[in-house]
């Protein structure tokens, strides 16, 4: 290998290992992100955390909340107090994370889903915390009972309430992107 093809290598090989570098710089804290957005669904209003949604998340919380971005539901909890990710899931978009989120009055399981190309949430759903901790391979079974944040396409259309991990995602096909289809491209 001659020095001008060293020189080239040496560089691009710089170049890959600042943007792996860059990218563990932006990996996504599902903890804080959901305490932060908890907090702004208690109060309502236009808050800077709604900034954090894909449009199609946006457009959810807004028909869901009636345009005021609060939920009762979530309010009557009181305060976060804590949170604790059970599990998470690589898709081709970006990881979903299943998060119990503690409150003063009770527990929230959410499942949370980010893009790595967009660096916004492209799937937010939740139930009531019961029993265990939440698994990362069975969403919640959507209901009418609040609160409820699901993107319309990632709701299925049944789900077992525990099962096997899917398998690794390999493509729009695969189990874990039928169960998740907001993360798959």
């Amino acid at each position: 290998m001659g020095l001008g093809l060293r020189a080239v290598w040496l560089a691009f090989t710089l170049a890959i290992g600042s943007v792996t570098a860059a990218q563990a710089q932006v990996e996504p804290d599902p903890k804080q992100t959901l305490l932060t957005l908890t907090a702004a669904f208690q109060v309502g209003g236009p808050q800077p955390a709604f900034q954090w949604f894909s449009p199609s998340v946006f457009q959810l919380v807004y028909l869901q909340t009636g345009g005021s971005g609060r939920y009762p539901a979530i309010a009557q909890l009181g305060a976060a107090t804590g949170a604790q990710v059970y599990g998470r899931q690589e898709f081709p978009v970006g990881p979903v994370f299943a998060v119990r989120v503690q409150h003063q009055v009770g527990a929230v399981d959410w499942y949370i889903g980010f893009n790595r190309v967009t660096n916004q949430i492209e799937y937010i759903s939740s139930q009531m915390a019961t029993g265990g901790p939440p698994q990362i391979a069975a969403p919640p079974i959507p209901t009418n009972n609040p609160p409820q944040v699901q993107t319309p396409a990632a709701a299925p259309a049944q789900t077992p309430a525990a099962g096997p991990r899917p398998p690794a995602p390999g493509g729009p096909q695969s189990e874990a992107c039928k169960l998740y289809p907001a993360m798959c491209p």
